[in-house]
């Protein structure tokens, strides 16, 4: 059996001082407390920048509520928490980097520096509770989305933005029976994709929570389980894909108003009822006769029998978008207190949505994962929402002190200047750990230029390399090239 990290110093300190029992016993204590001590310490150095946004004492809270106890050996689940957020916002997330960063963190405090070999931190990170770090990214998102208050606000409501997306895996038998590749692909030539539905706040940019599912899963079945995250007096913004009588009906029997794109509208049919204005009216819709997947009957006949919403539309100009005439439907019917205009600018901050997405697949690399299972793949994702949380949360932090809007710094740069002085704080001392902390919120708070409507050609000037396509399982061809 392989000895704990403690074992092997106490197995040294033997060694190196032969003694009597009694003596030995002593040691003991004092390397095992030394060694917790100086465990703790690095966990908590290791954390240090966020350490106003995630203390200590809210992710020990976390990990008991979770029923998560700490264990002996280095890798304890807060260490390996801190290690697993640091390796999602690095530009290189091997595990051999994050084992390395850890070696150094214990080269600084004196504690023995452990293997670099990569399974001891695997096996740990495996160990970690995937329902602990679900916990700490709502946590984080939910404490994020408090802080946006007064004109922070639109129209003194906070507005939720919902919206799909997916992300690939390795092409492993686990991958391939819960998260299966499109049918569309041939055997062993695809990979692996999981549908995620975010749940993002349009005042912060950070996410409130999402969840996963198969492409065998609509997006609208995914959506139900967020409505948990919707409050009373809430704004849900979505497009045409979560455009249905059930959402609109259900989230208006829990007090949430919805502002979604009209899909289909020649489908659709409405009563006109009330004219408004130019491009603004009141309409009847009667409960459809078809129900939707996912929802019971009970559920379905449970809804009113007709909605009485709101059309607006309006047109779109601008070169470079697609869409040039806009159906909105609402449930705010009061025209003075949410004129057209301003419906209109707010699904156009939509758009903020697919750029939180592109940050997270993109800057953050989370479109192409590498964990092996699915469990692995949904902590990864989690441990990147959560990373992107916090640097979020740090974009706000910079804010409040510069008096800047935090939605016109760039994530990408925020994850650039944390990545230098991360380290940095960590090993400082308390007064130059507060100094460069200011200095880290000085370099996030840089705005981006004004760029609204920023259009540029779809189009790669790099050609890439000339290979052909994979059409046929690896093994076939590596067969073919032994003939």
């Amino acid at each position: 059996k392989k000895a704990s990290f403690i074992e092997q110093e106490i197995y040294r300190e033997q060694s190196n001082n032969p003694c009597s029992e009694r003596r030995l016993k002593m040691y003991k204590d004092k390397i095992v407390n030394r060694i917790q001590s100086l465990r703790q310490e690095l966990s908590n150095k290791m954390g240090l920048a966020f350490q106003d946004i995630l203390p200590a004492e809210q992710v020990a809270k976390a990990m008991e509520a979770e029923g998560i106890k700490s264990r002996n050996c280095l890798f304890s689940p807060v260490l390996t928490l801190w290690t697993f957020v640091a390796q999602v916002l690095d530009a290189d997330r091997s595990c051999r980097k994050a084992v390395s960063r850890v070696i150094a963190y214990c080269a600084v405090i004196g504690l023995p520096a452990p293997s670099a070999l990569t399974g001891g931190y695997c096996r740990a990170r495996k160990r970690l509770s995937e329902n602990l770090l679900h916990r700490l990214m709502r946590d984080v998102g939910h404490s994020l989305q408090a802080r946006a208050t007064g004109n922070d606000l639109w129209c003194g409501r906070h507005v939720k933005i919902v919206d799909g997306s997916s992300v690939s895996m390795p092409d492993t038998a686990e991958n391939q029976q819960e998260y299966p590749q499109p049918s569309t692909q041939a055997k062993g030539c695809g990979f692996p994709i999981a549908r995620i539905v975010v749940l993002f706040g349009l005042a912060t940019g950070g996410v409130i929570d999402l969840v996963f599912g198969s492409l065998h899963v609509g997006e609208n079945v995914l959506f139900r389980q967020l409505w948990s995250q919707l409050t009373c007096g809430d704004v849900l913004l979505g497009d045409r894909g979560f455009f249905s009588y059930a959402n609109i009906a259900s989230l208006l029997g829990k007090n949430v108003d919805t502002v979604l794109r009209l899909a289909q509208s020649g489908r659709v049919k409405f009563e006109q009822q009330k004219q408004l204005g130019p491009n603004d009216q009141l309409i009847k819709w009667p409960r459809p006769q078809h129900r939707p997947k996912g929802m019971s009957k009970e559920e379905f006949k449970s809804l009113p029998e007709y909605l009485t919403l709101r059309l607006v539309h309006f047109r779109i100009d601008t070169p470079g978008f697609r869409s040039k005439e806009i159906f909105l439907v609402t449930t705010l019917l009061d025209p003075l207190a949410y004129p057209l205009v301003k419906l209109a600018q707010l699904y156009r901050d939509r758009w903020e949505c697919e750029l939180n997405l592109r940050g997270l697949k993109t800057s953050m690399k989370m479109e192409i994962l590498g964990g092996k299972t699915p469990q692995m793949v949904r902590k990864e994702v989690y441990a990147h929402i959560l990373a992107y949380d916090l640097v979020r949360s740090l974009m706000w932090n910079a804010a409040d002190s510069s008096y800047l809007l935090p939605l016109r710094f760039s994530l990408k740069g925020a994850i650039q200047h944390l990545s230098v002085f991360a380290p940095l704080i960590s090993t400082a001392s308390s007064p130059a750990a507060q100094t460069l902390s200011l200095y880290l919120l000085q370099a996030i708070a840089e705005t981006l230029p004004n760029r609204h409507n920023r259009i540029e050609p779809r189009r790669k000037k790099r050609r890439p390399k000339s290979y052909g396509w994979l059409q046929q399982p690896r093994n076939v061809l590596k067969d073919k090239l032994k003939k």
